[in-house]
């Protein structure tokens, strides 16, 4: 076959230069005003490569910038009119050229949220899966938990370092230039593994005949999305690319670049034969044209059919050794092919699913409405849309999972949609872990809420960021107001040196508390509170996180607890003081019973003239006064002999008012409020009518000369536990409550702890004893009540008595016939270990006429009754003896003669009153001091009852 010159031309021309891929030139572009302009005074526009990342970006043999995204650029220089120029570094070097503008654009940068903080991003280009690739013979590194305590190869300023930090995962760096310096290391044992782009990788591996010296495995770690990267803020240029971008997406001009460089022969080591052969044979040309043109047709079918078999392989390793999903389909949905990682997860052989529409495969059959939302995505994907959706699939485990999906239409020249790419990604755990962290943050959240406890975080400076509803309550605001204040705004002056102390602490120690302060409220009080500190870090900055309780509770209930204390101590100090002042009556009443006896038996000597007379009646009345301040004392004491009788609260009062209406100035107005429902009361008449007499006449002393008004109310009550709580010595039941109030002058506190203390008075000498309020208080205490008083200075004064209220009725009093003619004969037996008493009451009885035996040993007495019992008619005992007590020498007695009548003496009632004595077989209980009157009366009066 003869060939003309002009064709031998052409194909030497075609020799000489490489062919190139032919690109769409008509644009369909259109940029703004501000676009244009942009590229009119930013011309070129310089464009920063790797050095060493093929297919995606390299340097070529020459030097030059080639790969997949330089042409890419390339094409996007014609299609929108600017010029560009490009720049070859490493990675971690192109990075820092965008950031300080040394560069406009990083052409191949993958997306994160770190990096999106630094950088703007254009449409993506390509999903570029990151896997592990190891030794080919090393077993025991296949999953990410494997990574741990190993050696990683990563490509300086690679994303995979932040990914597994971010993973926890604890690893060594080895960090490398590029992708092919950490296949490198990985070889000769510097790294144990490497993290990097599969297509990167393997284009390394294969072209450099590396591919049985190392391996992937596992599932991809993460897959990126390949963008340009500019600097953040530069809009207009990023506008410009996007529309370029788009532009190559719907031209097909991305699909034919794939094409080019993901499915041809990888880069290998220059061939220089190959390289100038086309040069030589223009030399020799037309000499050996025959021979050299059939060898270059056969070189030609050679060397296409070994790239299309190796493009093939190249694709099968990739599509199949993807951790994603992938398949390819017909614009219909029919599907053509799938890789190794959906069967495994469908568990069924690829011819089971091929040729089917894909809505009718395995994965789908679960589920109505996951089939319709993927017949309405093949759908939108056949009319040109990228379609991205979550859905459930099945598994072959029979389990329903949660994936990532995503159909990606592919264009033919015309435009046309002729596959489509379904992608798939697992992500039921990344599903079911975001569950738990908004799970955890639910309930981390409601802890936090629900806590009683105030929580707050604030800045070093004491302004609020984050506080809880617990915590604003405290401060009588809400959340938002709260968030408003700062440390300080809440914290009174007077607490401002106890925060400084404590933030010191704070700043060397780290934690600080417990302590005790006050926060100002919103109404202007202080809330007492207890808090707690200790520095926490945010985002590299320290914070103080502080929990706070409110003590206002704690706080009421110690001052309750100090009250409570003080009347404990104000009710001991009155025992105390009735104590002694019983113990002191008693031998006062000895005295003034000496005193009484012999001052009435010199009043009965012939031989007393009428002024002897005269003063020794002076000496009788004023026994008898100090008669009446001994009663009073051992009323204070609760030691007095009372006649209790079941009667009428209200009649008593009535009748005390009776009498202070006609004693009281007419300035003094009485109001009466008297219940008469109030009830009955166990009590002596005359001592609740002193308790009336006493507090009223306190009541008129304190009021103004101008007078004024006493309230007397009475009226019944019940006493729960909650009020016999607030009154220490009030138990619960009912009372009759007798309440007394003045509109006087008030006392100050400090008098109100003293008003019941014997002989404490606030009147000038001469004007009162200061036994009036404590012969009320012994009064009320002897009849199980109890008294309280409360005052305010200017105001006046109110005293509430209680008197426990009785079951029984009022008795009715039967009139009892005195008895005349108290002298006798017969044999008495007295005893006392006071010698002057004994001599001066057997000297009355043998005045009435009786035989007395007396002894000062109640021994002695118990001996001779013993020696003859039948020769003595009564006996008269004291009570408080040294030998023996009175009351133990009548048992005695009675043990012997039970039949003999005893009368006991005693100067107070502390051990023995009236009623105890009766019980061990007394017949009547005389209170010292005893003249000689009721003396021979009450012993007449036991005589009369025996017969």
């Amino acid at each position: 076959m003869r060939i003309a010159l002009p064709e031998l031309l052409i194909s030497l021309l075609l020799c000489l230069f490489p062919l190139t891929v032919a690109y769409g030139q008509t644009s369909g572009i259109v940029l703004s005003a501000e676009e244009q302009q942009y590229l009119e005074t930013h011309n070129p526009i310089v464009f920063i490569s790797q050095n060493s990342y093929p297919p995606f970006e390299f340097s070529n043999d020459d030097g030059m910038s080639d790969g997949m995204t330089i042409e890419l650029v390339r094409w996007l220089a014609t299609e929108l009119g600017f010029r560009s120029r490009f720049r070859n570094v490493s990675f971690l070097e192109a990075q820092q050229a965008v950031l300080s503008g040394q560069a406009d654009v990083l052409t191949s940068l993958f997306y994160s949220k770190k990096r999106d903080q630094q950088f703007d991003f254009t449409q993506p280009l390509f999903n570029v899966p990151a896997s592990i690739f190891v030794l080919a013979d090393r077993p025991d590194i296949v999953r990410l938990e494997d990574l741990d305590g190993k050696r990683v190869a990563i490509q300086a300023g690679d994303y995979a370092a932040d990914f597994l930090d971010a993973k926890g995962i604890d690893f060594t760096l080895v960090p490398t230039q590029n992708f092919s310096e950490a296949a490198d290391a990985v070889i000769d044992g510097t790294a144990d593994l490497l993290i990097g782009d599969e297509q990167i990788v393997l284009y390394y591996l294969y072209s450099h005949g590396l591919i049985d010296k190392v391996k992937k495995v596992g599932v991809p770690l993460y897959s990126g999305i390949n963008c340009m990267g500019l600097k953040d803020g530069d809009r207009v240029l990023q506008s410009i690319l996007n529309k370029g971008i788009s532009h190559a997406r719907d031209s097909g001009v991305l699909d034919r670049l794939t094409g080019k460089w993901l499915g041809t022969t990888y880069p290998t080591r220059t061939d220089y034969w190959g390289k100038y052969w086309p040069y030589l044979l223009a030399v020799l040309g037309l000499v050996l044209f025959v021979v050299i043109w059939n060898l270059r047709l056969r070189r030609a079918v050679e060397l296409k059919t070994r790239d299309l078999r190796e493009s093939e392989q190249k694709f099968r390793t990739i599509f199949d050794q993807s951790y994603e999903f992938i398949g390819l389909m017909k614009p219909d949905g029919t599907v053509l092919d799938v890789n190794r990682t959906a069967l495994n997860f469908s568990g069924e052989d690829k011819e089971n699913l091929l040729n089917l529409p894909f809505w009718e495969t395995v994965w789908w059959q679960h589920s109505e409405a996951a089939r319709k939302q993927l017949k309405e995505a093949i759908r939108r994907a056949g009319v040109g849309e990228i379609v991205q959706f979550e859905t459930t699939n099945y598994s072959k485990s029979g389990e329903v999972r949660t994936l990532d999906c995503s159909i990606t239409p592919l264009f033919n020249e015309k435009g046309e949609v002729t596959l489509l790419i379904p992608e798939g990604r697992d992500i039921s755990e990344r599903k079911q872990m975001e569950m738990q962290l908004q799970e955890s943050k639910e309930r981390f959240r409601e802890l936090i809420e629900q806590s009683p406890i105030g929580l707050a975080l604030c800045t070093m400076d004491g302004v609020y960021v984050q506080v809880s509803s617990a915590f604003a309550n405290i401060l009588g605001r809400n959340i938002d107001e709260t968030l408003q204040l700062s440390y300080w705004d809440v914290t009174p002056d007077e607490y401002v040196p106890l925060e400084q102390q404590q933030l010191q602490q704070l700043e060397v120690e780290g934690r600080c508390g417990p302590y005790e302060k006050e926060y100002r409220h919103k109404d202007g009080h202080f809330v007492p509170v207890r808090l707690n500190c200790m520095v926490v870090m945010r985002h590299g900055e320290p914070f103080i996180w502080s929990s706070v309780e409110d003590i206002t509770a704690l706080k009421n209930a110690e001052n309750e607890m100090k009250e409570l204390a003080d009347r404990l101590r104000q009710s001991q100090k009155m025992e105390a003081i009735g104590t002694l002042a019983g113990g002191v009556a008693h031998d006062f009443n000895n005295i003034l019973a000496a005193i009484l006896g012999y001052t009435e038996l010199s009043l009965r000597n012939p031989s007393c003239d009428d002024k002897c007379k005269k003063n020794l009646k002076y000496v009788l009345r004023a026994t008898e006064r100090a008669k009446e301040l001994v009663k009073q004392i051992l009323m204070f004491s609760r030691k007095g002999e009372q006649n209790r009788e079941i009667i009428k609260l209200t009649s008593v009062v009535g009748e005390s008012i009776k009498l202070l209406q006609q004693t009281i100035p007419s300035t003094i107005s009485i109001r009466a409020e008297i219940d008469d429902s109030t009830g009955v009361i166990l009590a002596d008449s005359t001592q609740v009518q002193q308790v009336v007499m006493n507090l009223c006449t306190n009541a008129y002393h304190a009021m103004p000369e101008q007078g004024g008004e006493i309230l007397i109310r009475v009226k019944p009550i019940v006493v729960d536990n909650l009020m016999a709580h607030k009154y220490p010595g009030l138990l619960p039941g009912e009372y009759g409550q007798l309440t007394i109030s003045d509109s006087g002058a008030g006392m100050s506190p400090e008098v109100l702890t003293r008003i019941f203390d014997p002989f404490y008075t606030t009147k000038k000498q001469g004007e009162g004893t200061g036994m009036g309020l404590s012969v009320v208080h012994g009064i009320v205490q002897n009849h199980d009540g109890f008294i309280s008083v409360e005052s305010i200075p200017e105001k006046g004064t109110t005293f509430n008595v209680f008197f426990p209220l009785s079951t029984k009725e009022a008795e009715r009093k039967e009139a009892v016939d005195s008895h005349n003619g108290w002298q006798g004969t017969e044999h008495i037996l007295l005893i006392d270990d006071e010698k002057m008493l004994v001599e001066l009451w057997k000297e009355i009885l043998e005045y009435m006429g009786y035989r007395v035996t007396a002894t000062t040993s109640a021994v002695a007495a118990l001996a001779m009754f013993q020696a003859d019992p039948a020769s003595y008619d009564l006996i008269v005992t004291d009570q408080t003896m040294p030998e023996m007590a009175g009351d133990v020498l009548t048992q005695k007695a009675l043990q012997i003669r039970s039949d003999l009548p005893v009368i006991i003496c005693t100067g107070h009632s502390a051990v023995l009153d009236a009623a105890k004595a009766m019980e061990i077989g007394a017949k009547a209980l005389l209170m010292k001091p005893v003249n000689s009157l009721e003396l021979s009366q009450a012993v007449r009066e036991v005589f009369d009852k025996r017969e």
